[in-house]
């Protein structure tokens, strides 16, 4: 099994001062059979500029991926996988474009009413095993969580969180170090482009 690539499907959730969210694929390439294996994802996207004519503060955007890409890391280290959808990692290049790739969790909830009792009892469990771990949401809303298509319940967003204690882990890779031809990849992720594969 090799990676492939991230293929860019269409922007899911743009705000002002945050970063825009995207649905696209993981792609894996399984030598063994010769074939492609996608797997669904979540790319945040933030440029740390601020472009003339762009009203929105990149700077800002960029930051708050920043933060979230290293409470991703701290609970992917505690090994506390299950709470939130898979996490890949948080890259950024020297042109200052931010992402971080995670599988795609489903769809947010509207309401903790709309769920079971059981996938209640699940989403405490969640919270409370994160609280141990010393990480701290700050922003528990039905908006940040989301259930895929067999009921899991995940809990995403935490550009509002924080680590109890320091956090040690790094969260954003240069990307320099991983894959020169990321600079490429960015540029290319444009309204006419986005269905282009991206090599990280």
């Amino acid at each position: 099994m090799q990676y492939a690539g991230v293929f860019i499907e269409q922007v899911v959730d743009e705000k002002i001062g945050r970063p825009t969210v995207w649905s696209g694929q993981l792609i894996l390439e399984d030598d063994t059979v010769e074939s492609t294996i996608p797997i669904p994802i979540v790319v945040k996207m933030a440029v740390d500029e601020y472009q003339e004519g762009d009203e929105s503060d990149g700077k800002e955007a960029a930051d708050l991926l920043r933060h979230e890409g290293v409470i991703y890391e701290a609970l992917a280290k505690a090994g506390l996988g299950g709470i939130t959808p898979r996490y890949y990692g948080a890259f950024e290049n020297d042109l200052g474009t931010v992402i971080l790739i995670l599988d795609d969790g489903g769809e947010t909830i509207d309401s903790f009413e709309e769920l079971s009792k059981e996938q209640r009892e699940d989403l405490l469990t969640k919270a409370e095993t994160m609280h141990r771990a010393g990480i701290v949401h700050n922003d528990l809303k039905p908006r940040n969580f989301a259930q895929d298509s067999s009921g899991e319940v995940k809990i995403i967003d935490f550009r509002h969180g924080c680590g109890r204690a320091p956090l040690p882990w790094k969260g954003v890779r240069r990307v320099d170090r991983v894959c020169q031809s990321f600079e490429a990849g960015c540029r290319i992720l444009t309204d006419e482009s986005r269905q282009q594969l991206v090599r990280l």
